[in-house]
């Protein structure tokens, strides 16, 4: 699966690109095209899905354990290398469901004012801060998010892919458009869940490869994450409006 950012400028490009789409089947149906090379997504190791925490052996939710995310800051006159600012989810990981339905991402009032006070720089984070488009999409263009899962066995899966479009906007306030930028990364207004969810934000930058197992296997679903852009020798030469379909 995969789902794009609607961005009204590339409407005129939908015969020509792969938009938004499910696919049935074992192979990744799109590729990007660049000086004669063709870029196909590669996805990282299987993340398995947690059963319900109520029925034994019932998986009801797409849901995955969350590590922690880390803001990648790009290579500046002041730092050669990527810098990471690291933040980890409360009780040694969260249960995050992944949610195409959910307009946006929610986490705990904790880590939402850890993002605003390490990621953001806006200082104390009240209700009203915390739904700002503190993350403009422009702003964090350069800057990427890897996201830490549970893998097999306990191991960590790295995730890797842009930052911005997981935290642009995609309306904003018309008739404030100076003061209100609204971010589709929410509080959930609960400290004491340990449910997260990613919503359709994360699925603007990423595909997604849901493995569930015929009815009566013993196979535990899986999940798979692959970055909708290409990257060559460490530079990212193009992002989710550059794929085709493969023909």
């Amino acid at each position: 699966m995969r789902l794009l950012f609607p961005l009204p400028r590339n409407d005129a490009l939908a015969r020509d690109k792969a938009q938004s789409f499910i696919y049935f089947g074992k192979e990744t149906p799109c590729v990007l095209r660049h000086d004669g090379n063709e870029y196909h997504p590669i996805f990282g190791p299987t993340i398995p899905v947690i059963p319900n925490t109520r029925v034994q052996g019932r998986f009801d939710l797409w849901t995955v354990r969350l590590l922690a995310v880390t803001l990648l800051v790009p290579p500046s006159d002041d730092s050669p290398t990527w810098t990471p600012i690291r933040i980890d989810m409360p009780n040694n990981g969260v249960r995050a469901i992944l949610d195409t339905a959910s307009m946006n991402s929610t986490f705990s009032p904790t880590t939402i004012k850890s993002m605003c006070d390490r990621w953001f720089t806006v200082g104390d984070s009240d209700d009203e801060q915390t739904e700002q488009a503190h993350a403009d999409r422009e702003r964090f263009s350069d800057h990427d998010l890897v996201f830490t899962f549970e893998g097999t066995d306990g191991a960590p899966v790295d995730f890797r892919c842009d930052a911005a479009w997981f935290f642009c906007r995609l309306w904003e306030d018309k008739e404030s458009r100076e003061l209100f930028r609204w971010s589709h990364v929410r509080s959930s207004n609960d400290d004491e869940s340990d449910i997260v969810v990613l919503g359709m934000n994360f699925f603007w930058g990423a595909f997604v490869k849901f493995s569930a197992p015929y009815e009566g296997s013993d196979t535990v679903p899986s999940i798979q994450f692959a970055a909708q852009r290409a990257v060559v020798e460490g530079q990212k030469i193009h992002g989710p409006w550059d794929f085709t379909f493969a023909k």
